[in-house]
């Protein structure tokens, strides 16, 4: 016979609850208020952290190109318009040792002087400027050593030649690297840099959209569990973390176009002006060397003809009636003014001076203007020799004006940038730390 044995309440099993409800205690109140947040004090933290390293790294780039790549491809290129002055000085003392050309010597010696010292300030701002670039420091150090051969030929007449053949073969392609070298360091380092700016704004706009949801959703969580519409230190980190996010995601944007500005206007305009004076001053610095090597050869014709008719005059009668013949078939040599020899072709403006130019009157509010420029070019395409000199000076004005206006904005750039290297993170931590203590008092209340 089997015994029943009864069964008391104690003994049976709970039922096994559904899942649920399982879920349920699972995601309690407590639970749902550490991760939310969790999720906010990583979304801050990280947030201050990437505006801060952004910030850092436009120090960097702009001090990079504020310090040396600017300075580089400008002084640069202003060291090659001395350099073809100095060459273009050289070139009426190619005939020294002549009676008749020592005045032009001593005229040409004062503006060859002039262009060295102004060649030499410019070579020691490149020293300056490149201390911590190898290949332009080698640069440099070929131009200087080239600088000293090139002074030790101009000093003896008859090795003019070897002097200019050294300007034009070592000196003036080497400015012309270091010119390019400059403008290409800049280039890479805006490109690099905006990209990091726009990178950094699209993640910053992001992550603040996401932190702003996060506390949206622990403010909610806290007024339907606990039954208070507003918990203060929460209400002010929501308030602060709106407050982190606009004015940070404002300076990504303004140094942005800060940037672009300075590049794409102030620069792009002095690189384009000071490209022109090299070209031209090189175009003008070869019509003098025209003009000279035809001098001097109408010289040598001269020359000839008067050793020819000496020899004539000592040589017997009978050959009198033929020389006269000859002179009368001789045809006369062509004599045209040294300006015409020289002379160049009509100048047009190119595209990105037209740019710079506009740029320079519209932008900046500069005196000098489009009509000055058509002026000058009027004045220029007619008697080139003579209407450089304010040509060119009006082109160095405006290149000074637009460097100007690139260091203001470069500087500028600088001091808004600075607060940013820190501020974000130290907010940041700050808002974690507000953000903990105010949610540790709702969390005790469940204990």
């Amino acid at each position: 016979m089997t015994t029943l044995i009864p069964v008391t309440g104690l003994d049976v099993p709970d039922p096994i609850p559904p899942r649920g409800d399982a879920r349920r205690r699972v995601w309690t109140t407590p639970a749902r208020l550490r991760i939310l947040t969790a999720l906010a004090v990583a979304l801050v933290l990280v947030f201050g952290a990437l505006v801060s390293a952004t910030a850092a790294d436009l120090r960097t780039g702009l001090r990079r190109v504020s310090g040396r790549a600017i300075p580089q491809s400008l002084v640069a290129a202003d060291l090659y318009v001395q350099l073809s002055d100095m060459d273009a000085a050289l070139a009426p003392m190619l005939a020294a040792g002549r009676p008749e050309d020592r005045a032009g010597r001593t005229a040409a010696l004062s503006p060859f002087q002039q262009a060295l010292a102004r060649t030499n300030a410019d070579l020691r701002r490149l020293a300056a400027v490149t201390d911590g670039d190898p290949a332009a420091r080698r640069e440099v150090g070929t131009l200087m050593d080239a600088l000293g051969r090139y002074q030790a030929l101009a000093a003896v007449p008859e090795r003019h030649r070897e002097a200019t053949a050294l300007m034009r073969g070592t000196m003036l392609p080497s400015a012309k690297r270091l010119a390019d070298a400059g403008a290409r360091d800049l280039d890479r380092t805006y490109r690099e840099r905006r990209s990091t700016v726009n990178e950094s704004f699209t993640v910053a706009f992001l992550l603040g959209l996401a932190l702003l949801a996060v506390l949206a959703a622990l403010n909610v969580t806290l007024a339907r569990r606990h039954r208070r519409l507003v918990n203060p230190l929460i209400v002010l980190v929501t308030l602060a973390a709106c407050v982190l996010t606009v004015a940070s995601v404002r300076m990504l944007a303004a140094q942005d176009e800060e940037l672009r500005d300075a590049k794409e206007g102030a620069f792009d305009a002095a690189r384009a002006l000071s490209t022109v004076r090299m070209t031209e001053r090189d175009r003008i610095a070869e019509g003098h060397r025209v003009a000279e090597r035809e001098r001097v050869a109408e010289r040598e014709r001269v020359a000839e003809r008067e050793r020819v008719a000496e020899k004539e005059r000592v040589a017997e009668s009978r050959r009198v009636a033929e020389r006269g013949r000859a002179a009368e078939k001789r045809p006369t040599a062509e004599k045209r003014p040294a300006a015409e020899n020289g002379r160049l072709p009509a100048w047009t403006v190119p595209a990105d001076v037209d740019r710079a130019l506009r740029y320079t009157a519209d932008t900046l509010g500069s005196d000098i203007t489009i009509g000055d420029e058509g002026l000058l070019r009027y004045s220029y395409e007619r008697a080139p020799d003579r209407f450089f000199g304010p040509y060119d000076r009006f082109l160095a004005n405006l290149v000074e004006v637009n460097r100007r206006d690139l260091d203001e904005r470069l500087d500028e750039g600088l001091r808004e940038a600075e607060p940013w290297g820190t501020a974000p993170i130290s907010a940041a931590v700050l808002l974690a730390g507000l953000l903990i203590a105010g949610i540790r008092p709702r969390l005790a209340e469940y204990r």
